[in-house]
């Protein structure tokens, strides 16, 4: 085995296989390996935020990847939510109108990105930076797009 093995002496949180790549998120990095067609993927792994810790990510409706950044704390006021898209990353902050404790993204089908924070969930259309306060009050969880699973519970 080379000594270049891309998952060597990390823990592996979480996998995400879109048409165009496959991406791995680590403790120190998210992992982007790309497709090299039909059902395998080779090369080397571009790697994002270094070091940066991140809490959560998930693939939107075109082959974007959302991630939130762990910022310490659950209460963190200084969320900061990354989308990345053709390996350009857009930072989104409360300076550009991101919701403050951000806990969960979901990306829908119709390419609409929702978000789950303490005072309720709001809703981000790709083509603008406004987002949208949908629902006011306090959330659990936002479910994932499992059959069964509901997107909102009190």
């Amino acid at each position: 085995m080379p000594d270049d093995i891309a998952f060597k002496g990390k823990q592996v949180s979480k996998v995400i296989i879109t048409p165009l790549q496959l991406w791995v998120l680590s403790a120190t990095e998210l992992l982007c390996f790309k497709n090299s067609g039909l059902t395998s993927f080779s090369g080397r792994a571009i790697k994002y935020f270094k070091n940066k810790p991140i809490k959560e990510v998930t693939a939107g409706k075109n082959d974007e990847i959302w991630a939130i950044a762990d910022n310490g704390s659950m209460w963190a006021f200084d969320d900061t939510v990354f989308k990345v898209k053709n390996n350009k990353i857009t930072r989104y902050t409360n300076r550009n109108g991101l919701p403050q404790n951000i806990q969960q993204i979901y990306c829908d089908k119709e390419g609409l990105v929702w978000f789950s924070n303490r005072k309720g969930l709001c809703m981000l259309g790709d083509e603008y930076y406004e987002f949208n306060n949908i629902v006011n009050g306090r959330f659990a969880c936002l479910y994932g797009p499992a059959p069964g699973q509901c997107l909102l519970k009190r």
